[in-house]
């Protein structure tokens, strides 16, 4: 027994539950405990009321994880000696369970060590990793997976964090993290190639306001403008740039070209070009 809870014995050779009054008949014993238990209280009373038991093996007794062999000696009153073995059995632990699952070093919402999976919502699109961090309620458990730096896609990311038990069960925590798309639709450079643009362009972070009106001269012997004329990039690699078609001026004809930014959210931005 371990103070609280007292354990069925069963013959060691043949599995059988040894039942009270049959102890005599047996030589070799076998108890099984579970994982969690590392202690136990051996008793053992003889027979015959003038045999002694050797206290030796008696009492409490720290059971590693494994089988531990116990001999108990027990001599009549003629000094006849019977030796019993008793196997404690113990078996490995099987808490698989995380006492704390935190993201960026706050514990997240809600968190108990047996619900596995939780919601991360609306996080900005600027937030393009979370650091995992988690620590088991077993000391002989194991994280196998899943925790330090986490890269977000757009959408929704399930970040999961797999636990291993000593005994081999695992169990799979996920956090379900949405971020939010990209709402940029800034350029990051506009040029135009071998020509001036006025004014430059400079990028500036939202929400400053920036300059969406430019102009282009071009040479007196060039009719023609286009795209192939632009050297331009979105800030954000998820943002797509349109353009006008191509356009033919005449000498002293001024044309606008529009170029069109479309954040990856579908909001958009139109920098205009006067072209003369």
């Amino acid at each position: 027994e371990d103070g609280t809870t007292s354990y069925d014995v069963y013959n060691y050779d043949t599995n059988a539950l040894v039942t009270e009054g049959n102890y005599g008949s047996v030589n070799h014993y076998k108890v099984t405990i579970p994982g969690n238990v590392d202690t136990v209280a051996i008793n053992a009373i003889a027979n015959a009321t003038k045999a002694t038991v050797d206290p030796t093996n008696l009492g409490v007794k720290t059971i590693p994880v494994g089988d531990k062999n116990f001999t108990i000696k027990v001599t009549s009153e003629s000094n006849a000696a019977n030796t019993y073995t008793l196997t404690i059995v113990r078996q490995k632990k099987a808490n698989n369970n995380l006492s704390t699952l935190k993201v960026d070093n706050v514990v997240v919402t809600g968190f108990d060590p047996e619900i596995t999976t939780y919601y991360l919502d609306d996080v900005s699109n600027d937030i393009a990793s979370l650091v995992i961090n988690a620590e088991t309620e077993d000391a002989d458990a194991r994280i196998v997976s899943g925790t330090g730096t986490r890269d977000l896609n757009t959408g929704l990311n399930n970040l999961e964090v797999v636990v291993k038990a000593q005994n081999g069960e695992e169990k799979t925590y996920t956090i379900k993290v949405t971020r939010e798309q990209s709402t940029d639709n800034r350029l990051s450079r506009l040029s135009i190639n071998g020509l001036p643009l006025t004014p430059n362009y400079v990028y500036v972070a939202p929400p400053a306001e920036e300059t969406k009106e430019y102009n282009v001269t071009l040479r007196y012997n060039k009719e023609t403008f286009g795209q192939s004329d632009i050297n331009a990039a979105a800030h954000n690699s998820t943002a797509t740039i349109t353009y006008d078609e191509d356009i033919t001026l005449d000498y002293g004809e001024t044309k606008s070209f529009n170029i069109k930014v479309t954040a990856e959210n579908g909001s958009s931005n139109t920098y205009i070009l006067k072209v003369t």
